[in-house]
């Protein structure tokens, strides 16, 4: 079928994705982007943490590149609000109703929010996940003051590396035992925690923040154990739950994401895919659902939905790809491949060069490296994932 109808839910880096993709294949189609956002190619998420958030680049360099197919159609600071998937609409906040052959959910994630007894205070307490609020944030970056950073997550680590190096007093709160748990495992959190310390950070570790202070604007924090922290800011780095709440009534699944099959088909629907963070899809490789919230999953998994789009349901492929995320934090390029999600089969660290290799899996093949400072290695752990090599096959990691 030409000229088909296409209907891309989502402007962020994994929507625009979509849309390079389908502009690179060169099909004739009628392609619709609906973005929440008001501005249009989006902004990279990697900087705003970092070189956005810091002031060493200009805002446009921080602009993902994106390429329109012809004709498309780009309806900015418009939310999708419900779906029929049976009638194939979707309704927007604007009272459009837009009909579509195909369809992709991109709506990514939004941070999760901090539970408290009481309301948080109306100024000083800010999220990071548009430029919006990495502008709002670098405000609030200045020398002598001091920020309190919700979440040892890998946003938190970031933001704190960056505020410390604005001449910030920096204190960093999470329930975890260690920073970038789930990340990359206990033997990287304790060298990040090791390097966080050294650079003045107060981590506050298996604690949780029980109220946050300030009538105008932020004066501190209580912890659960009574411990006052002052701060002139606050940051929210406690996770993202992924943007599903409109498909209320669909009858898509729903579960921590749209659910979705290997080939990133919503199971049940197949005129219907996700990518990105809202998408939980079942992976081969690691033998269950996963919804990752990195950049190279989304970026990926938009370029191989785009590609299996038109194609009937058994003849789409499986998505494969080995999941990748990468930090820098005071100077250290923090690497991770495949899960981390395992006691660790080899560790090899210097913590006086800043080198660190953490190995998951086994007999039955690599399922997880984690590297910080070895960009060496990188390409070749990737391939020995996808290969399933076994751990102790691998001559490079002796």
């Amino acid at each position: 079928m030409s000229n088909e109808r296409v209907v891309v839910i989502g402007g962020s880096v994994a929507g625009a994705s979509v849309v390079n993709a389908l502009a690179r294949g060169g099909r004739e189609c009628e392609v619709t982007l609906v973005s929440a956002d008001p501005q249009f190619p989006p902004y990279d998420p990697p900087p705003l943490s970092k070189e956005i958030l810091s002031g060493a680049w200009p805002l446009e360099r921080a602009r993902f590149r994106t390429t329109l197919p012809p004709g498309a159609r780009v309806r900015t600071g418009t939310r999708a609000v419900g779906l029929d998937p049976d009638r194939r609409e979707v309704f927007t906040d604007d009272g459009a109703v837009l009909g579509y052959d195909r369809l992709v959910l991109a709506t990514g994630s939004r941070p999760r929010e901090l539970r408290t007894g009481a309301p948080l205070p109306p100024r000083g307490v800010h999220r990071l996940r548009t430029v919006a609020d990495a502008l709002a944030l670098r405000d609030a970056l200045r020398p002598g003051g001091s920020l309190l950073v919700v979440g040892a997550g890998l946003i938190g680590c970031e933001v704190a590396a960056t505020a410390v190096g604005s001449g910030m007093d920096v204190t960093v709160v999470d329930p975890a035992p260690l920073p970038l748990l789930r990340m990359g495992g206990e033997p990287l959190g304790a060298f990040m925690a090791a390097r966080h310390r050294e650079h003045g950070v107060r981590l506050f570790l298996g604690s949780q923040v029980r109220e946050i202070i300030g009538e105008d604007r932020v004066t501190g924090a209580v912890l659960d154990n009574g411990t006052h922290i002052p701060c002139d800011a606050v940051l929210m780095g406690i996770g993202a739950v992924p943007e599903t709440e409109w498909l209320a009534g669909s009858g898509l699944p729903v579960d921590d994401g749209v659910v979705c099959d290997a080939t990133c088909t919503v199971a049940g629907v197949p005129e219907v895919m996700a990518v990105g963070d809202v998408a939980r899809w079942h992976s081969g490789r690691f033998g269950g659902l996963l919804r990752v919230e990195h950049w190279t999953n989304a970026v990926e998994q938009a370029a191989h939905a785009g590609r299996n789009l038109f194609e009937e349901p058994e003849r789409r492929t499986a998505f494969d790809s080995v999941p990748y995320a990468w930090s820098v934090q005071y100077g250290l390029r923090v690497q991770v491949l495949g899960l981390a999600d395992t006691p660790a089969a080899v560790v090899q660290e210097d913590r006086a060069s800043g080198r660190l290799l953490c190995l998951y899996g086994g007999s039955d093949g690599l399922r997880g490296v984690v590297a910080v400072g070895r960009p060496e290695i990188v390409a070749r752990a990737r391939r020995a994932i996808a290969d399933r090599t076994p751990v102790d096959a691998l001559s490079w990691a002796a």
